[in-house]
């Protein structure tokens, strides 16, 4: 059989499989398929049109429709146009969609995954639209993801905020960024829960190449206990004792391109134990090529703040807002200043070069306070060679209290407070010529000077004795001694009950006492002078 043949009972045009067939028309004209009284398609020399409806079918897994394009410019390729061709176009119009759809195991259709445009805004110039990527999860389609334009252009996953994960791999990790939509949580390289909205599994590393803020943590809870909060957390199995629970470093570069730590904040726990927990808190610092330690804020059984831990030469200085060195300790000097420069090389250094106040006060407000204490610990320099205390001014000394207890002053002036004003119920001394008899004046060494220079080079002394003065009735001129308590600051190699003072003479009252005698004395010389000008008149 041969060229075409008619089918006038089926209503069908046959052509020969062995032809060469071929339908023609003229650029004018148009060839129109019909199908049960329905034109299914339209074709012209430049469009072939397909109406509503037309289904293209295939049995096996060939390509069902292909596009192919044979122009040879690098710009041009098969192009697939989806055109909403509306006569009256208006914003939020569905612009079209790929649909794939299937059958369920109940014979029923359904759209498995949607591509879906829509447009946003249909005015010239300004024109908007998105595309949506919806899948079947769970018998719903849902939205995935959608590419939106408009004023603030953005590609949004999961919209409609539904328990849907975002994923992203790397090469060697499967969660290398990792949205978990049902626990509401970020994660990068892990797809565990670390405990917080942003976790990461490994090293992270935030850089910035100009001088805004690397990473910023804000909070805006009115609350005015809460704030933005940084937490370092140790989650070990078996913690110990000293374990490091964490620390910040400041590293940077030398001039030989090697990696140094500057400074870095160390903090430990020293004792983990449940109810007796205590941490510690490392500030250091690079010295001259070093890490060193400068402060340390340690919580153990006597809590206390530290500085210059390691004994190192580093000094410490305190600014106020007219000295430098308000309080300043040399290191190097092992010395302390206040106000001071720093240059001497005394213990402690106070300088004032105010008005006209005093240097320094000491204030105590307990019911029984005790003043200043001098000690010397590491010997008993009894004598001339070492001071107490030494008051001088720009002229020359003024006063000294040798360490042997001995006083010298520049004008031999002992004064003490005897303003009448003060004083209440004045009247006559009564005698003190038989307290004055009474006294035992002795000669005797002091027992330190003793063993510090031997017998022989001891100094005599005169003076009375505080037991003898009790035993005659004058326990008024004698101050009772007083003893160490246990636990006592400053106790050194005493023990509890030993003498803290030794019994005292108030040898001031003394001297009044022996002057009121020396008056008596002088009232009964004057009273026999007269009798014996008498007499020998």
């Amino acid at each position: 059989m041969a060229g075409v043949q008619i089918d006038g009972v089926n209503n069908k045009i046959d052509f020969d499989d062995d032809l060469d067939t071929s339908i023609s028309a003229n650029t004018d004209d148009t060839l129109v398929i019909e199908a049960g009284g329905n034109t299914m398609a339209t074709i012209t020399a430049t469009t072939f049109t397909i109406n509503d409806g037309t289904t293209i079918t295939t049995a096996d897994n060939t390509d069902t429709l292909t596009l192919t394009s044979t122009d040879a410019d690098a710009n041009v390729g098969p192009n697939l146009v989806l055109y909403r061709n509306s006569a009256s176009p208006a914003d939020s119009d569905d612009i079209g969609a790929i649909r794939f759809d299937m059958r369920n195991d109940n014979n029923q259709d359904f759209t498995a995954v949607n591509i879906r445009g829509d447009c946003g805004d249909m005015t010239d110039g300004t024109e908007d639209a998105q595309i949506e990527f919806q899948v079947m999860t769970a018998g719903t389609l849902r939205e995935y993801m959608r590419l939106t334009s408009g004023s603030a252009p953005n590609v949004t996953f999961n919209e409609a905020s539904q328990d849907i994960d975002f994923r992203v791999e790397s090469n060697g990790n499967d969660h290398m960024i990792f949205v978990d939509g049902g626990n509401d949580h970020v994660n990068i390289g892990t797809a565990t829960d670390l405990g917080g909205m942003f976790n990461v599994g490994g090293n992270g590393v935030f850089q910035n190449a100009d001088q805004t803020d690397t990473l910023s943590l804000v909070n805006t809870d009115a609350d005015a206990n809460v704030g933005p909060r940084l937490k370092f957390f140790r989650n070990s199995s078996s913690p110990a004792d000293g374990d490091l629970t964490g620390d910040i470093r400041f590293e940077g570069k030398n001039n030989a391109g090697q990696d140094v730590i500057a400074a870095q904040i160390k903090t430990n726990i020293g004792d983990v134990r449940d109810g007796f927990e205590y941490g510690e808190i490392n500030f250091h610092a690079m010295v001259n090529g070093t890490l060193t330690e400068f402060m340390a804020l340690a919580s153990n059984v006597a809590p206390e703040v530290v500085f210059n831990e390691q004994s190192a030469d580093i000094d410490f200085r305190v600014e106020s807002n007219g000295q430098g060195k308000m309080l300043y300790v040399n290191a190097g000097k092992d010395s302390l200043h206040i106000a001071d420069a720093g240059t001497e090389d005394h213990r402690l250094i106070v300088q004032h070069d105010g008005s006209n106040e005093a240097i320094a006060r000491f204030k105590h407000s307990d019911g029984t306070p005790e003043g200043l204490i001098i000690q010397f610990t590491g010997g008993a320099p009894d004598g001339a060679s070492a001071n107490f205390l030494e008051c001088s001014d720009t002229g020359t000394t003024r006063l000294i209290i040798r360490s042997d207890g001995d006083i010298q002053n520049h004008d031999n002036a002992y004064n003490a407070i005897s303003d009448e004003r003060i004083k209440e119920q004045i009247k006559d001394s009564s005698s003190q010529w038989d307290d004055i008899k009474a006294m035992k004046i002795r000669k005797y060494k002091m027992k330190d000077d003793v063993a510090a220079k031997g017998d022989s080079d001891a100094l005599w002394r005169i003076g009375v004795i505080a037991q003898e003065l009790e035993a005659s009735g004058m326990n008024g001129l004698v101050n009772d001694e007083v003893l160490y308590e246990e636990g006592e600051p400053n106790m050194g190699d005493n023990k509890a009950g030993d003498m803290k003072n030794p019994k005292a003479v108030k040898y001031s009252i003394l001297y009044m006492k022996s002057i009121k005698a020396l008056q008596e004395a002088q009232t009964r010389i004057e009273t026999l002078e007269t009798k014996v000008a008498a007499l020998e008149g």
